[in-house]
């Protein structure tokens, strides 16, 4: 039976600690799983969620930046801590990187056309705000219209994360029994999921050998 470790991440600590703790977890690992999406987005993606869920959409480049700069900031590249530790141990450890989660951009545009509308309505109130603070050239105007852009991206995580849990399971599954090389994997993935997509892999016929979440800034290793 295929078996895999979970290690449980957040995207911003230090990058020695994080890198040295799953490198040394994931030491009989054939394969790291990751919760990047398994199918790449593309232009049609995105386009179809800049006109069925704008709101996510400006958010999504945003988050991207945010955690970008942090990364740069703890490690000089443009990532997320975890993200560069995981590239660090397969490189360490001459493993591959699967990536295991939903295509984000094409969920978050599977959307009814009334959340279209609402999320229409949402972007321009953000975006009113925005250009007010702009124009006032004040600092809390601006913080409070960029709050006021987050807030969607709430509900669409809480309501997404059961079933990326369930996508990240299965697609492990499936790419552990469609290759007879990999015996044993490890999944690296933020602390939110790694409860989840390890009750699914409970029921199903990989064995989950070991969970570790990783304390910040200190090391549980």
């Amino acid at each position: 039976m295929a078996e895999v470790d979970a290690f449980g991440t957040l995207h911003v600590d230090r990058l020695s600690k994080v890198t040295d703790e799953l490198n040394e977890f994931a030491d009989d690992a054939d394969v790291l799983f990751v919760e990047g999406p398994r199918e790449e987005p593309d232009d049609s993606d995105e386009l179809g969620m800049l006109l069925r869920n704008p709101a996510l959409y400006f958010t999504g480049i945003i988050l991207d930046w945010f955690w970008g700069i942090l990364g740069f900031l703890l490690t000089r590249q443009f990532k997320p801590v975890d993200g560069v530790a995981t590239e660090t141990v397969a490189l360490r450890k001459d493993l591959d990187i699967k990536p295991v989660d939903l295509n984000l951009p094409r969920r978050a545009s599977e959307v009814s056309l009334i959340i279209t509308a609402l999320s229409w309505l949402w972007f321009v109130i953000a975006a009113v705000i925005f250009v007010l603070g702009v124009l006032a050239s004040s600092i809390g105007v601006l913080i409070f219209a960029i709050a006021v852009g987050f807030l969607p991206v709430v509900p669409f995580a809480y309501w997404t994360l059961s079933e990326r849990d369930e996508v990240m399971a299965e697609n492990i599954e499936e790419i552990l029994s469609s290759n007879d090389e990999l015996n044993s994997g490890c999944l690296v993935a933020g602390r939110g999921h790694i409860d989840g997509v390890v009750e699914e892999l409970e029921e199903s016929d990989v064995e989950v050998s070991q969970v570790h979440k990783s304390k910040w800034l200190r090391r549980t290793l």
